[in-house]
């Protein structure tokens, strides 16, 4: 059995049962075997990829099997218990344990609890709330004014991420704590969609997902050179410019809903996407300036 604490304070763990098989580690258990297995394939060391990936998926079948209610679809806290917290949801689906068929009642659950976490598992909440494509609900998350935002931070005098959301979770907080800076990362990678596909940036990943956002730019740097995006939406109208740096190629993924009932277009010629669930994806994009329109 692992066990160890979820959240902190005590009062943002949305009352979560502690048991000697604890849901949320056992979570953090899995996502190391499969970044280890990753690490591995990269490195070129086939054995350990091949075990640190059997271990993986062991670990994500027991936890299906014992930790997954079949009636809530939702996962509860640990061996022992029925009640089912935020965390031990939002882990199992920022980390790929979910079984697909569960996906969007875990998100529907998460989106209904809010930012009910600490600073902490915020990271792992936002990115959750993306792999399920509730862009908008992440959004609305990270622009939030309630006293578990970014800008009550702001607003209680800090001019960087804190420790806590609030000096009354923690009066002797420090104002330079990098685990409250989520945002940074996930806005290029989760709302402006920007990840690497192949180790070093060789094929990139461009999978926005703006929630209702009219416009946006960024530049990603990488050992290529810098990958821009921008976004541009009027009404049902959305002009995108993707430039990616010499020697490296781009999947491009859109969400599904954006495009249904409109035609898009890549550098003024009409494609037909490939559809893929809730997204619709445009496989080998080459280097340089590329323009889509969806009208």
């Amino acid at each position: 059995p692992i066990r160890d604490i979820v959240d902190w304070p005590p009062d943002q763990r949305h009352g979560y049962v502690m048991r000697p098989v604890n849901t949320v580690v056992n979570a953090f258990h899995y996502r190391s075997l499969v970044l280890m297995a990753r690490i591995a394939g990269a490195l070129g060391h086939a054995k350990d990829q091949r075990f640190f990936t059997s271990r993986a998926r062991l670990l994500r079948a027991t936890m299906n099997r014992l930790l997954l209610n079949p009636t809530t679809g939702l996962y509860i806290d640990g061996i022992g218990t029925r009640h089912s917290s935020e965390h031990a949801n939002l882990f199992a689906l920022a980390f790929g344990i979910a079984p697909r068929a569960d996906q969007s009642r875990i998100a529907d659950f998460l989106v209904k609890q809010g930012m009910g976490c600490s600073v902490y598992p915020a990271q792992y909440l936002l990115e959750a709330l993306y792999v399920a494509g509730r862009g908008e609900a992440a959004l609305k998350l990270m622009i939030s004014h309630g006293r578990h935002s970014w800008m009550h931070m702001l607003q209680e005098g800090s001019t960087m991420t804190t420790e806590a959301w609030t000096f009354r979770s923690k009066p002797n907080e420090d104002w330079n704590h990098v685990w409250g800076s989520a945002p940074a990362n996930i806005i290029p990678r989760f709302l402006m969609g920007i990840r690497p596909l192949t180790p070093g940036f060789a094929k990139a990943l461009v999978a926005p997902q703006p929630g209702d956002l009219t416009t946006a730019k960024i530049t990603v740097p990488t050992v290529h050179g810098a990958i821009t995006e921008s976004w541009y939406r009027k009404g049902r109208d959305v002009r995108m410019t993707v430039t990616l740096p010499s020697g490296m190629t781009a999947r491009i993924q859109l969400p599904a809903s954006l495009v249904r009932g409109k035609a898009l277009e890549l550098n003024g010629k009409r494609v037909e996407p490939q559809r893929n669930g809730d997204v619709v994806v445009i496989h080998g994009v080459a280097a340089g300036r590329q323009h889509i329109v969806i009208k």
